[in-house]
C-alpha cells in the first residue's frame, strides 16, 4: 500500500514539474478547446534554432496513455509545404505497410493554403495495450513572417482496446466531423518567443 502510494505520489509531482516547465514558445495559449475538449499545455521545447514543438492534452491525461492529444510543430525556416506533406505520406507509407489498420488520406485545401493529411494506424501486433489511433497534420505557411515558416498542428484520438476493427468503424463514422472539426479550428497567429 505504501509502495502504491510513493508511486502515485512520484507521478503526480512529475506530472505538476512538467506541466509547470511547459512553456508557450509561439504564443498560442496555455489552454484552449477543440472537439469539445479542454487541452492545456502539457509540454513544450525548441528542439533545435528552427523547431519548436508545443503539446497539449486534456487535463487528467498523460502522454502513456493519452486518448487525445495536439501537437503545434514550428518550423521557423522556408520548408515548401507541399514536399513536407509528401514526405510525411511516403514516410506513412514506409511505416504502415504491414499495418492492416491503415489508412492514409492527402488533400490541398482549396485556396492552396494549406495540406491535410489524416491517417490511421494500429498499435504494433502484441502490444500490452492495442490500439487505433486517427490523426489529422494540417500544414500550413505563414505569410506574416518574412522567413515564411512553416507550421505543421496535429491532432490525435486514439481507441483502446483488443476490438481493433469496431474501433476501425468508429472511426469511419466519426471521421468526417473530426476532420472538420480541426480543419475549422483557429489557429492562432503564431509569435515565437524566446
Amino acid at each position: 500500500m505504501k509502495k502504491t502510494l510513493m508511486i502515485l505520489l512520484f507521478c503526480s509531482i512529475k506530472m505538476i514539474f512538467a506541466q509547470e516547465n511547459a512553456r508557450d514558445y509561439l504564443s498560442t495559449g496555455d489552454s484552449f478547446i477543440l472537439d469539445n475538449t479542454e487541452f492545456f499545455l502539457n509540454w513544450s521545447a525548441k528542439k533545435s534554432k528552427i523547431l519548436t514543438v508545443e503539446q497539449y492534452l486534456p487535463r487528467d491525461e498523460k502522454i502513456e496513455d493519452f486518448t487525445h492529444l495536439v501537437m503545434y510543430n514550428f518550423f521557423n525556416h522556408d520548408i515548401d509545404m507541399e514536399f513536407a506533406a509528401r514526405q510525411k505520406i511516403e514516410s506513412l507509407q514506409k511505416s504502415t505497410k504491414d499495418d492492416k489498420y491503415a489508412i492514409i488520406n492527402m488533400a490541398e485545401s482549396p485556396d492552396g493554403k494549406e495540406y491535410v493529411i489524416d491517417y490511421s494506424v494500429s498499435s504494433d501486433p502484441g502490444a500490452k495495450v492495442p490500439f487505433l489511433e486517427y490523426n489529422i497534420y494540417r500544414f500550413k505557411k505563414s505569410d506574416r513572417m518574412p522567413n515564411k515558416p512553416l507550421l505543421i498542428f496535429s491532432y490525435t484520438k486514439r481507441y483502446y482496446g483488443e476490438d481493433l476493427k469496431a474501433a476501425k468503424k468508429l472511426i469511419s463514422r466519426e471521421r468526417d466531423a473530426m476532420l472538420t472539426e480541426v480543419i475549422s479550428f483557429q489557429i492562432p497567429e503564431i509569435k515565437p518567443v524566446d
